[in-house]
């Protein structure tokens, strides 16, 4: 079976998004691109290369959007900042002061 990807966004999340994805049947991936994406020269694990989706098992429709509302709507109950989501409106920062998102 295939999976279904959701709430793409900048940064890494913790535990806490996972946990809250476990509810309804999702798991948090958080995934780093190698190289340097800030012009500060990081070796590894730079900050703007720092990514995460959540995932489960593609049911299709509406049983995918039920998910992501459902995992989107605790993350937000629980206060957790889902960094730069595509295609929506929550925000993240970064540790380098120069940096755009």
């Amino acid at each position: 079976m295939s999976e279904y990807y959701f709430l793409v966004g900048k940064g890494h999340l913790g535990r806490r998004a996972d946990k809250i994805a476990a509810k309804h049947g999702a798991y948090l991936v958080n995934h780093t691109d190698p190289g340097c994406g800030c012009g500060y020269g990081c070796a590894s694990d730079c900050p703007e290369r720092r990514q995460h989706w959540f995932a489960t098992d593609n049911l299709g429709e509406p049983f995918n959007s039920a998910t992501a509302r459902a995992v989107e709507s605790d993350l937000r109950q629980a206060g957790i900042d889902n960094g730069d989501v595509v295609g929506g409106k929550w925000t993240s920062g970064s540790r380098h002061v120069q940096a755009t998102l």
